[in-house]
């Protein structure tokens, strides 16, 4: 849960130290419940590598990807 604006700062040096160089991110909204991104990848393989990282970060407890 994102309760105050040093959790979204966290958030934010997490996605910085996973982001791959081919991935960019063109949104990104917070909320109490959820951390929802747009963006896009050069490659599949760099969209899923992203994702993959996602799901290894522990403040992240569910990781979805639509498209």
């Amino acid at each position: 849960m994102i309760t105050n604006r040093a959790d979204a700062t966290k958030i934010l040096l997490r996605l910085s130290d996973v982001i791959p160089k081919n991935v960019w991110l063109s949104d990104i909204r917070v909320d109490e419940k959820a951390l929802k991104m747009n963006g896009t990848a050069i490659s599949f393989e760099d969209y899923a590598d992203f994702a993959k990282k996602l799901e290894g970060i522990e403040i992240f407890s569910k990781v979805t990807t639509v498209g």
